[in-house]
């Protein structure tokens, strides 16, 4: 006898109009202008993305507020609209944090490892999954100290920061997705996330 399971996952993010900043970056031009090869290998890169990123997890191991990922402030804010050699790009779905090449960066909380590459434009990255559609992603990094299924806990190191990927400068990038939409992680840094 075979059992079947019918769950349905249903979940509403809330969004509040802003106008956002412009911020003009110039970097290499393999960047902005890619070979054929390069394309097919980001297309490649977004597809397992993609299948990361609709990772739906029953069970909820992140708790509030999350840790920041690395000591300081932010260096840029979330939903920046970017512009490469002055060619206009997707809007910053994330946060960067200005941190020294090889300093430890941490999980905001709870999870598990989902996905940990080398992609063309993240450079090392790590994507946890903590549970009810949060999951929590970390670029161009130096290192990365995960593998796929492993079990994180909050505040354990899963890298050090770099700048391998797209970058002008070593950096973190930390981007936050709730039921498949980017959002600002930084209100969840600074107080609790209004669920019990």
């Amino acid at each position: 006898m075979s059992l079947c399971w019918n769950i349905r996952y249903k979940a509403e993010i809330q969004r509040t109009p802003r106008e956002f900043p412009v911020e003009r970056l110039t970097v290499k031009k393999s960047f902005t202008q890619l070979s054929k090869e390069v394309e097919e290998r980001t297309r490649r890169e977004r597809k397992e993305v993609d299948a990361a990123l609709a990772t739906i997890s029953l069970k909820r191991w992140w708790t509030c507020p999350f840790t920041r990922p690395v000591p300081g402030a932010s260096g840029s804010v979330f939903g920046l609209r970017r512009f490469f050699n002055n060619e206009p790009r997707s809007p910053h779905n994330g946060v960067d944090f200005s941190s020294g090449a090889g300093e430890p960066i941490v999980a905001v909380t709870a999870g598990t490892v989902i996905l940990a590459p080398e992609h063309f434009y993240s450079g090392n990255a790590v994507y946890l999954d903590h549970g009810q559609g949060v999951i929590s992603m970390y670029f161009h990094l130096s290192e990365t100290h995960m593998r796929v299924g492993q079990s994180v806990k909050a505040g354990e190191i899963v890298g050090l920061v770099g700048a391998t990927g797209r970058v002008t400068g070593p950096h973190l990038h930390f981007g936050l997705r709730v039921a498949g939409q980017a959002v600002d992680p930084l209100p969840l840094m600074d107080g609790d996330c209004g669920v019990e």
